[in-house]
Order: structure tokens, then sequence, then C-alpha cells
């Protein structure tokens, strides 16, 4: 007997009643095997003992009009399984599959291209059913990786079939060639040793089979090679193509990559092998090796190709061409450089069409997989410290590879005290993406140099696919030996509060060592956390500061940490730390809400407020602040020990309610702990209601009553009682100083029920008209308690209009007094009369003044209410300066309907009159109020006069050589006439200014050159009266206009006395005689209004008396000027004290004569200076206010004429 193994493919199948769904002819083919191999005593015991075999069935072609369930395919068809899911069922017809296990899936692990492939397990069936068609041939192509079958009987023939074929365990087809005439025992089995597949029964074959249905035969090539050619139909009278079964009955198959299509003879298919390269490794940057693909035409006529790639790695050479009949074209794929590649697999795809120019058709792919190995060590410094004679712990580092394949490699180290643990990790593999770890041993540090590093390098090689080599730098440092003094830290804090303590930092032998310092607690702080060592022992001065902070957050308690003290090459030290938090304080207090009742304005009684430390191990510092005006705290002591009680007094300040409503005051007490403390702070809130004080009401506000005069009124009453019901009302009710009222009763209570009050009347003798009252309430607030606190006062407006007579009423002043220039009218007095009954009637009045300078206008007049206004004038025609004038005028009047005097008739009031002298010039009569300026030339008799107020300014001549100038009132009509005095005559002239001629008084008895005028008004008759002053007798002589100029004269004065300018000393309008001694200063008065010589020393040598009303009270207050110094002092009559002024001297200039006068009509005098060389005026008020500064005025010989 023959032995093979074999694989058998059924082709064309066609005139067998096949079952009802294509799940039934499975299950029947199936059965139809298993019966085949029965009959194979042999081949069934080897599968029983494990013998392998293998049924591929392969292009099931089924006969015109066979149907099945489901879905089929039609023509062209290809699947490469790379739309499914791995673990996807290949039955039920999915895309056409009808396996009969469900085991028969789509997998992603043995695949040809691509990432997935079918898997067909040991004793199962896989078959692809197509709809019925005429294609006159059929072109098949699939990938397989068979198993191998072994028999030693032929196969049972199938005769529904086209074709059928095996892979014997020898790697060759088996192929059945035309009818069977024994199906049992057919002799058409051809064994074809042409081409093989191998015996390993893992390699992949491309099998392309060729069904010609117009010749009944087929042909048959692996891998681009015919195997066989015209094999005949196993039945020859099919027709079309139907389907194929791929039957496994030993080790799994796979199957990848299935087409099928209609051959069209002028487009024949070409065979490209093989349709996946083998997979490559190479490390990053290498350039992999070329590798050619073969394009075999199996025709009888030449086809052509182009060749594309979709990768710029990837060329192929050609890229088109024509591949002749029967023949195989090489292309060539080249490689670029993986310099840049990232670790990994790299794939391509390489399409090859067919073409004839213009059509293309049979589009084949190559897929192309490099995959790249990229060597890695990590970490690639490995360093390490260990105290000098102690072993250091092992060390790993990893060999990796970060792509795809896998390479070999050795480890090698250069130093002895570094090796590797494990003989077997100086070499390994590393597959893809993978990692090997391997350890590292050291040996002992026994009498190495402390802080001398030690190095060494490992090599890791690799000589796989162009090789690589990476190496792994090793240190070794021993170190110091760092201890910490004390071991470890035990320390207590309260909550929320800092402590600290510290530590030294040693070593126990020498060396430096640069250390570290590191907390593992975020509440422990250590400080320097750095320095140096260089062989300390306990007590040097690396002392660590260590502090407890953040404990707030920390509970109640022990808590631990470390300390750790780390150095290069040093062992690290750990110092455990214990601390202990403890409780804050608890800052407690009592009561928590306060909340009170008062009446408004009574202040509250104090309450206490205990604040206390229950805490045994701190005490509690604390504030007290409360958020409102009225709310108070008394503190007495601002700390409490622990275990201690405070109390703390709370008084409220006057409250009051709004309107008739309580009033809720809210407020806080707020004790804070300065210090930390538990219940810090302690807000305390505080109300206080305030209940409104009694209500004082009453009704009527206002009691009211017409009477006719001499009648009582009637009776009237009020009611009084609380408004608001609170508290009770104590009130008491007054009237005044009202006898004509009387009210019962006088006092009383109430908590809102009403009281009345009577108001009785005696009105009989009250006077005609409207009288007023008040009746006063006044209330007190009572709360049963406290002392009774007022309320409020109200007043009741009690009106009696009494139907009146006739009243006269005026506004005229009982008494007027008027002071008056010399030459003004006084003022009118105006006044009013009228009717002040009410309701008012008529009245008839006269006026009548009782004196003959006085005169009103009107004299008479009724009113009936109505104001008559009256203006009294006063003629001082005939009156005297310095005189009182006093007249009376008097008002009468009459009640119209009785004819009997009005009330209030008559009435009379005074009117006073007193003339003053005018204290200047006023040459105009212009009554501007200020003093004219006067220069008087004696060398021609020239008068310059000026006024700064009107300005008024004229030039006049009187005089001559020889004249003093004696200007003054000589006929008391208030203007200033030019006068002259000739001594040498005794003659005296004077002229208003504009009249054509002087008058002359003639003074021949006291002629002589020593004489000097000095006018003034002597008698008080308003007019200047001439008189002269001889100084070395002191005789005086005047002439009294008053009494017809009748000479008098005295002794006053004498040698060294210069007579006063005239001067009114004691106001009465009368000039008052005066001296003044150059040398001693003296003054000496006689006043007018006493027989006294009044006396005083003001002034002296080097001052001259400058006395005039500087105050303007009308009095001439003394005064001197010191020529040298420019200093004015002057004695005002209006205060006590002395004036002084600077303004002039001969510092300003040597040739100033001072003239006082009321230049600005302000009333009181000005400071004046003329100086006779520049010919200008210098006026200044007293208030420093300058009036006139250089004011050009006269010509040489020009000297100022005072007042």
């Amino acid at each position: 007997m023959r032995k093979s193994s074999w694989m058998l493919v059924i082709l064309a199948r066609h005139g067998v009643a096949l079952p009802a769904s294509p799940e039934r002819y499975a299950r029947a083919s199936r059965l139809l095997a298993w019966a085949k191999r029965s009959r194979l005593g042999e081949a069934l015991r080897r599968s029983l003992v494990g013998g392998a075999w293998s049924l591929v069935t392969a292009a099931v072609l089924t006969s015109t009009g066979v149907a099945f369930a489901g879905t089929t395919n039609t023509i062209p068809y290809s699947d490469n399984f790379e739309n499914y899911t791995n673990g996807t069922p290949l039955i039920n017809g999915t895309n056409g599959w009808y396996g009969d296990s469900s085991a028969i899936v789509v997998q992603n692990l043995t695949v040809r291209t691509g990432t997935n492939a079918a898997v067909i397990p040991d004793g199962c069936m896989l078959s692809n059913r197509f709809q019925s068609s005429l294609p006159t041939n059929v072109w098949i192509q699939m990938d397989l990786r068979p198993g191998l079958f072994d028999v030693t009987n032929n196969w049972v023939v199938d005769t529904n079939q086209a074709g059928l074929f095996l892979v014997d365990s020898n790697g060759n087809f088996v192929v059945h060639n035309g009818p069977a005439t024994d199906p049992y025992n057919s002799t058409n089995w051809v064994v074809v040793t042409n081409v093989g597949v191998g015996t390993s029964g893992t390699n992949w074959v491309r099998i392309n089979i060729y069904e010609k249905y117009t010749h009944t035969n087929w042909d048959l090539y692996a891998d681009g090679i015919l195997v066989t050619n015209n094999i005949g139909f196993v039945n020859t009278n099919l027709t079309n193509f139907s389907g194929f079964n791929i039957d496994n009955g030993t080790t799994t198959s796979y199957l990848d990559n299935v087409s099928v299509s209609a051959i069209n003879t002028n487009q024949c298919p070409l065979i490209v092998i093989p349709p996946t390269p083998s997979v490559r490794n190479f490390f990053v940057g290498e350039t992999p090796s070329v590798q050619t693909v073969k394009i075999y035409n199996v025709w009888s006529d030449p086809i052509g190709f182009e060749i594309t790639t979709n990768q710029a790695w990837i060329s192929a050479s050609p890229t088109d061409g024509n591949v002749e009949p029967g023949a195989t074209n090489d292309v060539t794929l080249t490689y670029a450089s993986t310099a840049s590649w990232q670790g990994g697999a790299s794939n391509a795809i390489v399409t090859v069409v067919a073409t004839n120019g213009t059509d293309r058709w049979n589009t084949q792919t190559v897929a192309v997989v490099i995959n790249i190995m990229d060597l890695r060590v990590s970490p690639s410094l490995i360093t390490n410290t260990v105290a000098a004679g102690l072993t250091p712990t092992n060390r790993d580092f990893s060999v990796i590879n970060a792509g795809a394949g896998s390479f070999a490699y050795t480890a090698t180290i250069t130093n002895d005290w570094l090796s590797f643990s494990g003989l077997s990790a100086t070499s390994g593999t590393v597959n893809a993406f993978g990692t090997n770890t391997l350890t590292l041993t050291y040996s002992n540090t026994a009498w190495w140099t402390p802080g001398i590093t030690s190095n060494t390098t490992i090599t890791i090689a690799s000589t796989d696919s162009g090789g690589a080599t990476l190496t792994v730098d090793v240190a070794l440092t021993p170190s110091m030996v760092l201890q910490a003094v004390p071991a470890q830290l035990v320390n207590v804090v309260m909550q929320g509060e800092t402590a600290s303590t510290n530590f030294q930092v040693c070593s126990t032998n020498q060396g430096v060592a640069n250390y570290t310092l590191a907390t593992n607690q975020p509440w422990l702080v250590v400080s320097p956390s750095d320095g140096s060592l260089t062989g300390e022992v306990y007590g040097a001065t690396n002392t660590i500061l260590v502090t407890y902070t953040n404990t707030l957050g920390l509970t109640v308690g022990a808590h631990y940490g470390m300390i750790t003290i780390s150095a290069p090459g040093c062992v690290s030290v750990p110092i455990n730390v214990t601390l202990t938090v403890q409780a804050p304080p608890m800052l407690s207090v009592s009561p928590t809400l306060v909340t009170n009742t008062v009446m408004a304005g009574q202040n509250l009684d104090g309450q206490t407020l205990q604040v206390w430390n229950g805490n045994t191990n701190y005490g509690i510092g604390y504030q007290v602040t409360t958020n409102a005006s009225w709310l108070y705290v008394q503190v007495t002591n601002n700390y409490l020990a622990p275990l201690t009680t405070n109390t703390l007094m709370i008084t409220v300040g006057s409250l009051t309610s709004a309107g008739d409503v309580p009033s809720n005051y809210t407020g806080t007490i707020t004790i804070t702990a300065t210090n930390r403390a538990e219940g810090s702070p302690a807000t305390i809130p505080v109300t206080i209601i305030v209940n409104p004080k009694p209500r004082l009401a009453f009704n009527p506000t206002n009691l009211s009553q017409t009477i006719l005069q001499g009648q009582d009124a009637v009776n009237q009453g009020f009611d009084v009682w609380n408004s608001n019901g609170y508290y009770t009302l104590d009130y008491t009710i007054s009237k005044g100083v009202t006898p004509w009222l009387v009210l019962t009763p006088t006092s009383g209570t109430s908590t809102g029920q009403h009281q009345r009050i009577e108001v009785q009347y005696s009105t009989a003798n009250l006077p005609a008209g409207r009288t007023n009252a008040a009746i006063t309430i006044v209330g007190w607030a009572w709360d049963g308690v406290h002392t009774k606190s007022i309320v409020e006062t109200q007043t009741i407006d009690v009106a009696l209009s009494v139907t009146p007579f006739a009243t006269l009423t005026t506004d005229a002043q009982s008494e007027y007094a008027y002071t008056v220039r010399k030459g003004l009218t006084p003022p009118d007095t105006v006044f009013s009369v009228w009717n002040g009954a009410n309701p008012p009637n008529s009245m008839y009045f006269t006026v009548s003044p009782l004196t003959s300078w006085l005169s009103v206008t009107p004299s008479s007049g009724t009113s009936t209410g109505n104001w008559v206004e009256l203006q009294v004038q006063a003629d001082a025609t005939e009156m005297k300066p310095g005189v009182v004038y006093s007249g009376t005028v008097q008002i009468d009047a009459i009640d119209a309907g009785s004819g009997a005097a009005a009330y209030g008739s008559p009435y009379a009031f005074t009117i006073s009159v007193v003339l003053r002298e005018f204290k200047g010039f006023d040459f105009q009569g212009g009554l501007s109020g200020a003093s004219d300026l006067v220069l008087y030339r004696e060398a021609n008799g020239a008068w310059e006069i000026r006024n700064l107020i009107s300005n008024y300014a004229t030039t006049q001549f009187l005089g001559g050589a020889g004249y003093q100038a004696v200007p003054g009132d000589y006929n008391g009509d208030g203007i200033t006439w030019m006068g002259v005095y000739r001594p040498a005559s005794g003659s005296w002239y004077a002229q208003q200014v504009g009249a054509g001629s002087a008058q002359v008084v003639e003074m021949q008895q006291w002629a002589g050159a020593e004489y000097v005028g000095v006018p003034g008004d002597y008698d008080g008759d308003g007019k200047t009266d001439p008189g002269v002053y001889l100084e070395q007798s002191g005789l005086w002589m005047l002439l009294l206009s008053g009494s017809g100029y009748q000479q008098v004269s005295g002794i006053f004065g004498g040698p060294g006395y210069t007579a006063l300018l005239a001067g009114d000393y004691d106001g009465d309008c009368i000039v008052d005689p005066g001296v003044y001694h150059r040398t001693s200063g003296l003054w000496i008065l006689l006043l007018s209004t006493s027989p006294l010589v009044i006396s005083g020393t003001f002034g002296g040598s080097g001052f001259v008396s400058v006395p005039t009303d500087y105050d303007g009270d009308g009095i001439t207050d003394p005064a001197i000027y010191e020529t040298e110094t420019g200093y004015w002092s002057i004695l005002p009559s209006t205060t006590q004290g002395l004036w002084t002024r600077q303004f002039g001297g001969t510092a300003m200039s040597a040739t100033l004569v001072p003239a006082p006068g009321n230049y600005d009509g302000a009333g009181g005098a000005d400071l004046g200076l003329y100086d006779t060389t520049t010919w200008r005026w210098y006026i200044m008020t007293l208030d420093d206010v300058p009036l006139a500064w250089g004011y050009p005025m006269g010509r040489l010989g020009c000297f100022p004429v005072l007042p």
C-alpha cells in the first residue's frame, strides 16, 4: 500500500440532492468525510493515537439550480478578513461563510498579510456559497496554511464535485483527474511532485485555481508555479460555479486573502509572490536590505503591469513593464535609512495592477513590515552613597526594547567591586516593547575613603540586525556618619500657638558633609534648613531651631513627625518628634443673651455679666467692646487666670422710643481674647425694649370767646388723659399771673381715662381788645418704681376778645434825641397813629407840638385801624451849639361813636436837639463831612483850598505880609470864612469865599507884633469869636459875638507857653482855652463847664502839640507829634490808654508840618503832614490806610492852616 498525506479540494459539485440549508449541508459533508475515514483503518487508528491529518476542500462547485437558504455571494468576490472584529464566528452566512462550528473565527495571531485571518480548527469545515451564474471561466485565489494529511488508502471521491485536491504529509499536491468509476477506490488520484509546500505544517502557500467550464477541466498553481493543468472535472456535467469547501481533519489550518473572479480572456490575472515578504528586524539607524517580489504570467499572452507604493521610505523597481507568457519578472524593493524612525512596526503596501495600457485590473498588494528595534537603558546613571564600611543595597536597572521585534544582548562590567546578581544576567533577549531588569550587587566598602567616588561602566551590546551598544555609568561614594543630639524631640504647645526647641547636628567621623534638613509634617519647621559639617561633635555650633507652627489645624493630643538630616554620600538620620497639642483656654460668658424693658428716658439698672476660663493650663487676656453708643460695659480686670471668673457690669444710656409704640434697641457686646482662646470672640446680643412714656393728651387745644367790655365770659373746660396707656401720667395745670382765670382741679393722674378741667372767667375788669392767657399742662411719667420724670409741657391758648372803645396806638417813642452839626437841619421825626382796638372802630385824633420850634404835618386825622403817618419838623435856626433844646408833642384821640377819650389818650413824647460845632473847615458849605485842606501864603495873601471827598478846589486872596490866617464861622451858618489878623494894627478881617468885601474888627488896644490870633466860639453862640494871645505876659483878649463883641480879657499862660488851637475838651460845644509849655510838656486847660483848671504833663522839647477830635466823639483829644521820630501820641476821650502811631519824622523829611484833620469825613481826625519844601500832603488814617500820599498842593511860602 502507498503511504501519503494529502489535502482534499472539492471543485464544482452538481447533481446531488443536498440538505435544505447550508448548516445541514456542512454536517452532511462532515458525516461523509468520517464515513470515508472509517474505511481507512490505518488512518483512523493513527488519528486516535495522535497522527496528524487534514482535509482541505477548496473551490466546491455546484450544479445549476442548487439553492441555499440565506445570503450568498456574487462574482467578483474578495475577503481579507480585515473588516471583522477579532473573534467573529464565520457561521450563518457571514459574508457568505458557513462554518460547521463556532470555533471557526477571525483571529489576529496567525496571518498572511494585514492583521486578521480565519482559523479552521481540527475536524471543522468552512464553506462559501455563490449565486448561480454562467461564467465561462473562474479564477480562484487564496492564501492557505494547510495541515498535512497522512493516509494509507485513497480518499472516497465525491462524484458531484468539479475537482478535488489534497496536500499529503510530504508537502505534495494530490489531485483527482477526471471521473471516478469507483468512488471508493478510484485510481485517478495523482500525486504531483514538481511543486511542494513543505512538511512543517506552518508554511503559507498562495493557491490559484483556474476552472474552465467550456473544457470541463482545471489548472492548479502554487506560489505562481503551475502544479498541474488540464485536470478533468470529476463531474463533467457541471456548467457553472457555486462555491467551495475547506475541510480540515488534522492540526489547525488558516485562511487569508480569498478572491473569486470571472476570467476575461483579454484581461488575464497575474500572480504576485510573496504577498508578504518576510518580516525583518533592524535597530534604529540601520538601512534594511533590499527584497524581491516576483510577478508571474501563467497565460499565453504578455501582460503589462504598474507598481506603486504608499510610503516614502520604500521604492519599487521597475515601476512598470510586461511579463511575457509563462515568464516571471522580479521587482526589487529598496528601503530608506531608519535613522529618524520611531521604534515599532512600520507598514507599507506595494500595489501591483495588471494593465494593457488602457484598462487596469487584477489589483494585488504586497504587505511589507519592517520592525524597528530601539535599545535603551534606564537609568543610564546609577549613583549610590553609603556610610563608609557598609555594603550598599542592590540596585536595579532596565534593558529596554522601545520598538518591535526582539534582540539578544550581552552585559559586561569593567570593575570588580560591582557584579550582576545571577549568571543569567550577563546576557538575554528583549522582546518587542519589552523590559529586562538586571540587579547589581556591590562589595563591602570597608577601608574606603569617605567622600571619594568610585566609578565603573556597564556595557550592554547586541550584535543582532546591525548591532547596538549602550552604557550605564555607576558611581559609589562612601559617606560620613551623621547624628543628631538629642535623637528625639518631645514638646508641648497650645493649639493655635507656636513653640520652639533646638537640636545639634554632628558627625562621628572625619570628612565634609553639606547637609539638608526636611520635615514630613506641615506643622514642623526647621531653621536653617541646610548647613555644612567638617567632623564636628556634639556641642559645636551647628544648632538647628525647631518651630512648631500651624497648630490650629491639629487636634488636641499627641502628634508625630520626623526631621530627616540628609547629606550627599551620608546615611540620612531621622529625628522622631512628638508634639503634644493642648487645648487652648475656652472663653465662656453668661448670660449669652440680655433682654430688658425700660421706660423711655429712664436709665436701666445695671446688670452683671460673668466671664470665666475653665482651662487648667492657660490664662486669657481679653477686651470688651460694644457696637452701640448707648451700651456700656464696666471692666475692672482684663485677665482671666486658669479656672477663674470675672464679673462685668452692663449699663445702658438714656434711650428714647419712637412715637407711642415700643422701640427695640439691639446691640452686641463682644468679648475678644487677646491671646489664643476658643470661644473668642464671644458675642452677647443685647435687646432693650423701650416703652414710650405716657403721652399727655388734651382737648380742645385752645379756648376763645368774644365779650363786651365789662362782662364776664361764660365758663369753659377741657379734657386731660394718657393717650397711649403706658404707665401712669401725673399732671399739673397752671395759668400764670391771670387773676381773671380760675382752673379746677389743678392736678391729677391718668392711665388712659379722661378727666375734665373746668375753666372759669372773671373778665368784667378787662380792658377792651384782645386778652390772651396760656394754660400750662405739665405731664410726669411714673412707672410705679422709679422717680417721676417730666414727659412734656403743653399749653392751651386762651383768647378773649373784648369789644373795645377806640384805642390810641402809636409807634412813636417816648423820647427822641438828635445831635446835629451846626448849620444842618435836624431830621424829621416820623411816626404813625392808628386805632389799635380789635376790631377797630373809628377814632379821631389831633397832634399838637407844645413848643414853637416844632411843627407837625398833618396835625389831625381819622383811623379805623389804618395807620396814619405823621412828621414832626424841628427848626434849628435860632439854636445855639451846645444847648439842649427839648419840646413835647401830644396826641389826643376820641372814640368816634361815644365822643369819649380813646384808651391811651393823650399820649405825649419829647424831642430834644443839640447842635455841635463842625471840627474842621467847610468853605463851600458843601456839607461833605470832610474838612477842607487849607494852605495860606503870607507873602501874597493867597488861600489854596481843597476837599478830598467832594473834590472842591479854589484859590482866594485875603491878607498878605504881616497878616495871620484866622479862618472861622463868623456868622454861625456853618460855613467857614477866610479870616486874617494883622498884629501890627490889631485889625481882624473876615470874608466869605465869593463875597465882594470883608468885615473888619479892630483890636487896637492889644496891637503888637507878639500877638497871636486864637479864634474860637468861646461863648457857645455858634459863631467864631476873635481872640489874641500874648505869650510874654500870658494875656488873652476875646471879642464875644454873643455879647455884641464885648471885649473880655485875662492872664493865662506866659513865657514858654504856646496857646493851644481852639478845642472843646468837655464836650459842651464851647471852646476851652488852653496852653502848652514847649519845654516841659505841661498842658493847662480852662474848662467852660467847671471853674477848675485841668493840667498835666504830655510832651516837651522836640514835641509839637496837635490836639483835635481823633476818636470822632465831638471832644478834643490831647495829642503830640515828635518832630524827630514822627511818633504821634494821642489821649482819646473814649478809651483809657494811649494811642501811638509812627508817621513822619525827619527821616521822611526835615520840613514836615503836622496838620491833622477829619479829611475823609469819617468823623475822627486823620494824621496829616505837609512838606513845605516839596509842597505835598501825606495823610494817613488811624487804621494805617493811606488817604493821600504825595498829594501836590501849594507853592513856596505856603503853610497849612489847622482847624
